[in-house]
């Protein structure tokens, strides 16, 4: 129905829009707020999915995964670090953990099936990881050792997989994983595959009674996306009309037997961005945009802000005009520590169930695994950081100078490493750079001063 249409003098078609108008009244009456078996069309895995994808919100599950995966291994023994560096770079395991840290926000849950081949060497068979693989979340099934789960995962394997060893598949407490099933609904065209609860790493995020299998970021914030992107919608339909007005018609009752020439020839001039020629006796008004700019704002950025809060992401980590950089540096110390115990639930099941197999069943029972060590993430003071660091140089081992020279920008060549520790003097401090002999005064004078401080204190405690 067109603006023509509305001014036709037909009481049906004021019948009508009157009709709409309260039934869209009555919808709004209607709707509730508390709604649990409310799911959006498709499914929440597949909602889930389109809105990893949108705009700000995407950028902001990006950046989550990355910041928090961002690692390192740290170990004493040597070999075992270097095989497992080696690992690493091999099954590209960076972007792995970064990429199912984002399904584990995504969906709620992530899953992980580590490859191992068997390889001969002279008369020995080695085995190694060639291969860490994400699963797609939304087409792994979950059973547990409840009753139900139990007897339709029996069938399962009777009919499709019947040399699979079902004699363990047992009713428990109903929290216990007996396996997962890959496509499960495609089992007919023989595309299931059946993992063992061992040949799976799967990790729920804060799975709930109702929800054991882990709830999504995302569907958490449901009402605050959908609020974030239907007002972006609006926002650009108002910036338009602001730029591209629109325009109110008025047609003499003698002309509506030619209304549809009238709009194609003015539509046509619209289009072409000329004057408007119309045929004497009819008007032509511009409708300006009317609101409450400074209550729009207001609620802009009231949902703005539910979204930074809901999501755990600030403006500031990303955007330079949002924040100083105190502001910013306060704000990251509080995000890592929002992230740090969920960095340790991955290193701890990445260590268990990936790194010290691998480094034991490689090198022996007593070898020493290395570990997960996290990035710091709070923007450094690069000459603060240097002066302080230059103070300890006293009391640190030859590898431990090595890296920090190289952070500091000065990478000892390899051909002198054997040189090195001649190079350095650590009692005179010779060998290092000037700005960071000259910083390490203050700091060295600042320690001296403390340790005075301290010291007077104590004699007159036990004095």
């Amino acid at each position: 129905m067109s603006i023509f249409d509305l001014l036709k003098p037909k009481s049906s078609r004021m019948d009508l829009a009157l009709a709409e108008l309260l039934k869209g009244v009555a919808k709004a009456a209607d709707d509730k707020i508390y709604n649990p078996d409310f799911e959006p069309e498709g499914g929440w895995d597949k909602w889930c999915a389109w809105a990893a994808k949108q705009g700000k919100i995407a950028r902001m599950i990006r950046s989550l995964a990355k910041n928090a995966m961002a690692f390192d291994f740290s170990g004493d023994d040597d070999k075992a670090l270097e095989l497992v560096q080696k690992m690493r770079r091999r099954t590209h395991l960076d972007l792995i953990l970064v990429l199912a840290f984002k399904d584990w926000l995504e969906y709620g849950r992530c899953f992980l099936e580590v490859v191992w081949e068997k390889k001969r060497i002279g008369n020995n068979v080695v085995e190694d990881i060639i291969k860490i693989k994400r699963v797609n979340p939304m087409t792994v099934r979950v059973f547990r050792d409840n009753e139900d789960d139990v007897r339709e995962l029996r069938d399962f394997l009777k009919r499709h997989f019947p040399n699979v060893d079902r004699s363990n598949i047992k009713e428990g407490s109903g929290d216990n994983i007996i396996g997962f099933v890959q496509h499960f609904k495609r089992a007919e065209e023989g595309k299931a595959v059946f993992f063992k609860p061992e040949e799976l790493i799967f990790i729920p995020r804060y799975p709930d009674y109702d929800a054991p299998d882990g709830v999504s970021l995302l569907r958490e914030n449901y009402a605050n996306i959908m609020n974030k992107l239907g007002t972006e919608k609006y926002q650009a339909i108002m910036l338009k009309r602001f730029v591209d007005h629109k325009h109110k018609f008025k047609v003499p009752e003698r002309w509506w037997h030619r209304i549809e020439e009238l709009q194609s020839k003015i539509k046509n001039m619209l289009k072409a961005g000329g004057d408007l020629w119309i045929p004497e006796g009819m008007e032509v008004e511009i409708l300006e945009p009317k609101g409450n700019p400074l209550a729009t704002i207001k609620a802009q950025e009231h949902i703005e802000d539910q979204v930074i809060a809901g999501m755990g992401f600030s403006d500031s980590f990303t955007e330079s005009k949002s924040s100083n950089r105190s502001v910013g540096e306060v704000q990251l110390q509080f995000f890592e520590r929002d992230i740090r115990p969920e960095r340790y639930i991955f290193k701890v099941v990445i260590e268990d169930r990936i790194i010290i197999p691998y480094v034991r069943k490689k090198l022996g029972p007593k070898a020493k695994p290395p570990e997960m060590v996290f990035e710091d993430l709070t923007p450094r003071d690069e000459v603060r950081w240097a002066a302080v660091m230059a103070s300890y140089l006293p009391y640190m081992t030859k590898s431990q100078i090595k890296r920090l020279f190289d952070e500091l920008g000065y990478p000892v060549p390899k051909e002198e490493e054997k040189e090195f520790s001649a190079k350095v003097d650590l009692a005179t401090q010779k060998g290092v750079p000037k700005p960071v002999l000259t910083g390490s005064v203050d700091v060295r004078e600042e320690f001296a001063e403390e340790i005075h401080r301290l010291r007077k204190e104590l004699l007159e405690v036990f004095d």
